[in-house]
């Protein structure tokens, strides 16, 4: 019988199911333009780039903090560590089923 490349047999149709990807829309490509970020599909990218966009917030709030212009630098932390959070929600979200798929099939599922 033939492995995926992990030691794990194929995916049969019925473990289809508990590989179902959540927030499909992650992972597809049809987010292009000019301003598109590379590797937001993969759950890794995703944690990366919220976890720098935190601490880009974070950096923004003293910044300002230390200048007197306090009331640019709160708007500033709340829309960066926010898409920031978002973003890194997402990322944990997806990571357990982008092991399980990789570890299934032996290759990544984009």
């Amino acid at each position: 019988m033939s492995t995926n490349g992990f030691g794990h047999p194929p995916v049969s149709s019925n473990d289809a199911a508990s590989l179902r990807e959540p927030m499909p829309w992650m992972s597809r490509r049809r987010t292009g333009g000019a301003y598109r970020l590379p590797g937001l599909q993969y759950p890794l990218g995703s944690l990366s780039y919220g976890v720098v966009l935190i601490a880009l917030g974070i950096v923004a709030l003293v910044a300002t903090a230390d200048a007197g212009a306090l009331a640019a630098g709160i708007p500033i932390f709340l829309i960066a560590a926010g898409l920031g959070l978002w973003l890194a929600v997402v990322g944990a979200v997806r990571w357990p089923w982008y092991r399980k798929y990789v570890r299934q099939h032996g290759h990544p599922p984009f």
